[in-house]
């Protein structure tokens, strides 16, 4: 099912659901440093540096230095790219709607009431639900404090590290 929500999501221009409910979600008009995008949207650095390339490259979001003047590249939303943002949840509405026009509203519906409670919550269920075991390398590094908001992996593999 989320499969065929991301694909009816991509069929209308704009970037993607990958890119539209992990980056672009974090991004601000203000700017955000770019150094923090990664815990703030819970994917890699690698992940986030191939994002706002292609943010960039759309006009959606820009990196320039801090206007604080710190030596962190600050990246931020383009008027074009707060437009894009906006629509996302536009964008998912419609999605759903036409998803649930193909296979019945109470198939969303329930993929809905399976989803929703792993994700309510601080920490959420989910998130709570992939604590290692002990004796297990990621044990012994920081455990994310955010999950992704949609699966994104890259070359390297799907968890953080690219493991």
């Amino acid at each position: 099912m989320l499969l065929a929500i991301a694909t009816e999501y991509d069929q209308a221009p704009g970037p993607s659901l990958a890119v539209s409910a992990n980056v672009l979600r974090v991004l601000t008009a203000g700017g955000v440093r770019t150094r923090d995008l990664s815990a703030l949207a819970g994917v890699s650095r690698e992940s986030v540096t191939m994002i706002m390339g292609l943010l960039a490259k759309a006009g959606f979001a820009v990196t320039e230095p801090d206007p604080a003047g710190s030596r962190f590249p600050f990246s931020r939303l383009t008027a074009a790219g707060a437009v894009a943002q906006r629509d996302y949840a536009v964008r998912i509405a419609d999605a759903e709607v036409s998803l649930g026009n193909r296979r019945g509203p109470d198939t969303v519906a329930a993929l809905r009431a399976a989803v929703e409670p792993l994700a309510a919550g601080d920490p959420s269920r989910l998130l709570a639900g992939l604590t290692p075991y002990p004796d297990n390398w990621r044990s012994r590094v920081p455990p994310p404090s955010v999950l992704p908001h949609y699966p994104l992996t890259l070359h390297r593999g799907g968890y953080p590290d690219g493991s």
